[in-house]
């Protein structure tokens, strides 16, 4: 089953702004996920490979 994780939103003065919050957010985070192995952390940046 596909389910959304998490959502942002705001407002930024441009692209360049845009692109910082996003990388800065991006670094915040990380997911707890259930495997047959175990639960295992993983840090937004490894999903957006």
């Amino acid at each position: 089953m596909t389910r959304n994780l998490d959502a942002i939103w705001g407002s930024c003065a441009d692209h360049t702004e845009l692109w910082a919050l996003k990388r800065d957010v991006l670094a915040a985070l990380s997911y707890e996920f259930e495997f047959p192995s175990g639960r295992r952390r993983v840090p937004a940046t490894e999903l957006m490979r």
